[in-house]
This record gives C-alpha cells, sequence and structure tokens, in this order.
C-alpha cells in the first residue's frame, strides 16, 4: 500500500504488523470485504486487557471509517464501537461526536447500532454536561420504552430520565452501568 494508504500509525505498529495486515487486507476482494475484515480486526483488539491493543484497535477503526465511508454497516458499527471506547477511557466529547455520528445515519432507531440514543444520554450524563441534559432529554424521549425488552435497559432509561428531570443523581446511573456493562447497551 501507498504512504497515504497506509492502515495505521507506524508508532502503534511494528513494521511487521502493517505488513500482514496490509497483506491480509489486500487478499480481500471488494470494500466491503476489506470494511467488514478490517472492523473484526479492530473491534478484537479494542476489547484487548492491553490498553496498548485497544489503542490500536482504535486507531485501525478509525482508519476504517476513513477508508470506506459508503460501507455503512461497517462504519456505523465503527462509531459505536469507537463512542464506548471513548467513553471507557474518559474521553466523554469524542465519544458522543461518534454516537452522534450512529444516531444522524440511524436516524433515530434504537434497533441498531448499539442504540445510539441511550449511548448519547448516558455520555452526557456522565459527563455531568447539565447544558446538554435538554438535548440528551430530547433524544431520550425518542425512544419508545416499550422496545426495550432487556429489563436492563428499561433501567437504564428510566435512571437517565429521572436524572434529565431533575429527579436523580449521574452517580446513581454510573454505578448502575459499571454494575451492568456485561449487558450490552
Amino acid at each position: 500500500m501507498n504512504e497515504d494508504k497506509r492502515l495505521f500509525e507506524i508508532a502503534l505498529w511494528s513494521e511487521d504488523e502493517l505488513l500482514k495486515m496490509e497483506r491480509a487486507i489486500n487478499r480481500r476482494h471488494g470494500n466491503f470485504q476489506k470494511a467488514q475484515y478490517i472492523k473484526k480486526e479492530a473491534y478484537e483488539l479494542m476489547h484487548d486487557d492491553e490498553e496498548s491493543q485497544r489503542k490500536k484497535g482504535a486507531a485501525l477503526m478509525e482508519k476504517m471509517i476513513k477508508l470506506f465511508p459508503e460501507e455503512h454497516l461497517a462504519t456505523m458499527a465503527g462509531h459505536s464501537c469507537l463512542g464506548k471506547y471513548y467513553r471507557s477511557i474518559g474521553e466523554y466529547d469524542s465519544a458522543l461526536s461518534h454516537f452522534e455520528q450512529v444516531l444522524k445515519h440511524n436516524n433515530a432507531s434504537t434497533s441498531k447500532y448499539g442504540m445510539p440514543e441511550m449511548q448519547i444520554a448516558l455520555t452526557i450524563i456522565m459527563l455531568e454536561h447539565e447544558d446538554k441534559y435538554n438535548y440528551a432529554k430530547s433524544v431520550l424521549e425518542k425512544i419508545n420504552p416499550r422496545t426495550l425488552f432487556i429489563k436492563e435497559h428499561l433501567k437504564l432509561y428510566e435512571l437517565m430520565l429521572a436524572v434529565l428531570n431533575g429527579n436523580g443523581s449521574p452517580c446513581e446511573v454510573r454505578e448502575y452501568y459499571r454494575q451492568q456493562q456485561h449487558v450490552s447497551f
């Protein structure tokens, strides 16, 4: 691959890792297959226990989104993963930006890509950006609570709505979210 098509930052990857990944990608035919392969590799890295690997995964996911913006399924899943990653490391503004990309593309549908409305509201509450609470509330109110079949999702929705209505504590939301991290939000 030429320099402008390099997939990784040299500082994050060894030359051997770069060549191996680039060869694997070049064996795939079509942008759909390439984007899916990169997304899978990035996802696995982003869920590694080592932060250095997670950082590589995030960089790879960002690159996949830039290289294949027309591959909406892969890029929206990528934005969702990046939002969760950035929130997990405390970069809430970056997280919010990625979740907003998903919501923008998703047209307010909670059925795909990690429930962007819930992710946006959760990120704003974790940030304790009270100036954005009205925005979070307007986004969260687009959800029909009857579509939240998983009881943990409904409980989180109710906790967040209470905070946004001035009847709850952001600490309650954060604590509940941390306790329920095994449940995919």
